[in-house]
């Protein structure tokens, strides 16, 4: 049997990762996820997100999967203002890296 060694890292005393939380108003808005797509609904429980199906008959299968192939993935997953907050917070980004250089 082959050991893999991972590296240390010295993260204060009993944190596995870094827990810092982005700044206010530098995450993307929400988003849909794959799985609504396709008619799901995303619970958290337990903190562990479960896609449940509300599919029960080959009819509603169909309807659903005739709705995947013709619905626009990017205008239905994306909401509306999400090019103005990616550029809004890219342009964020970058201006705070130019300015610790």
């Amino acid at each position: 049997m082959t050991h893999v060694k991972f590296p240390a890292y010295s993260y204060p005393a009993g944190q596995l990762l870094p827990e810092s939380l982005p700044e206010p108003g530098a995450t993307f808005p929400k988003y849909r996820q794959i799985g609504e797509v396709f008619g799901g609904k995303y619970e958290i429980v337990d903190h562990v997100e479960w896609l449940h199906s509300g599919i029960t008959t080959p009819r509603q299968l169909e309807k659903q999967l005739s709705f995947a192939e013709t619905v626009n993935i990017r205008e239905f997953i994306l909401p509306d203002n999400w090019e103005s907050e990616k550029k809004r917070i890219f342009e964020k980004q970058i201006s705070s890296f130019v300015r610790c250089k």
